[in-house]
């Protein structure tokens, strides 16, 4: 908690840092949010092979100019991470989710490619660090479904990496930033009894839509 409020301190920092340059270059910080595909990165032996988890991310952005073409784009986040697997019989659906949820914070670099009046697509990438909010599973099958905590199987924190390409559109209203991102962990994740031989890591598709406040 102590490293997630130096982080939050130090994004609200550089927010309100040279305000008058960030005035000059649009919105200086906004809100974002958008669906995630999620999975886990399973290696060792015997494991098994998850399926895509849907999710949910949202929360802030804040920016500024490093050059003309180069921005500074630092977030935070919730967002839901995790996997699940399903199975069919002849009686009905077996369905098993792992719900990893974070408050994630990305510090990117994004480079314009070209600009015209009211597009501005780019590149991004940077690295990323996540706090662990909530861990559970959940098994469902003929109707019936039960949760357990699994909190103290996983590091309480990841880091990764995150990559990705998008688009910001001047707008008469406004600014709307869209972006993709690939996002995954450089570290194992999962620390249970079992833990030995196996690697963990969480990774991460995402797509974002963001308004300029």
């Amino acid at each position: 908690m102590k490293k997630l409020l130096l982080l939050l301190l130090i994004v609200i920092f550089i927010a309100s840092f040279n305000q008058n340059a960030l005035a000059q270059l649009g919105p200086s910080w906004g809100v974002k949010g958008g669906m995630v595909w999620a999975n886990l990165d399973m290696k060792g032996n015997d494991v098994m092979e998850f399926d895509k988890k849907t999710g949910f991310a949202g929360g802030l952005f804040f920016k500024f100019s490093l050059l003309n073409i180069l921005m500074f784009q630092p977030e935070v986040y919730y967002i839901q991470k995790g996997a699940q697997k399903e199975y069919s019989d002849s009686e009905g659906n077996l369905t098993f989710t792992t719900s990893l949820d974070y408050i994630e914070v990305p510090v990117l670099f994004k480079l314009g490619i070209f600009s015209l009046p009211m597009i501005h697509p780019h590149i991004f990438g940077g690295p990323s660090f996540s706090f662990l909010v909530n861990a559970k599973t959940k098994t469902e099958y003929m109707g019936q479904s039960e949760e357990e905590d699994i909190k103290d199987q996983f590091n309480n924190n990841d880091t990764g990496f995150v990559i990705g390409a998008g688009v910001d559109l001047n707008l008469v209203f406004g600014t709307i930033l869209v972006d993709f991102r690939y996002i995954k962990s450089t570290k194992n994740i999962y620390k249970g009894e079992d833990s030995e031989g196996l690697d963990v890591k969480n990774k991460v598709y995402m797509l974002s839509v963001g308004i300029g406040l």
